[in-house]
């Protein structure tokens, strides 16, 4: 599953996916590329993000997000206080969540 900021923050909308979906909390990784600036994209199942890529209209394709790598400390901290693995004790999922690098520079 794909995630990006648009309306809210990242990890408040992989918190809304978890809960709604009833989801425990996945690992997670970050892509250098941009997240769809569109439409308000909350989250995107990474088979159906190259449709989400070409309704943006920027040329970009899913090659654009293939090199992933770990969140930083600050980052996976970020994650853990806003996307509690408590709240339905299931521990952590083993789905990989990917997001975006630059929907996250400066979180704290």
């Amino acid at each position: 599953m794909m995630f990006g900021d648009s309306y809210r923050r990242w990890y408040d909308q992989l918190a809304e996916y978890c809960r709604a979906y009833r989801k425990p909390r996945p690992k997670c990784e970050k892509s250098r590329a941009k997240w769809i600036g569109y439409g308000g994209l909350k989250w995107c199942i990474a088979d159906d993000f190259s449709e989400a890529l070409e309704q943006e209209g920027q040329g970009r394709t899913l090659a654009d997000f293939s090199e992933w790598k770990p969140l930083s400390q600050i980052e996976q901290r970020t994650l853990e206080k806003h996307v509690s693995d408590s709240w339905m004790n299931r521990g952590i999922s083993t789905e990989k969540c990917v997001i975006t690098e630059d929907s996250h520079e400066n979180t704290q």
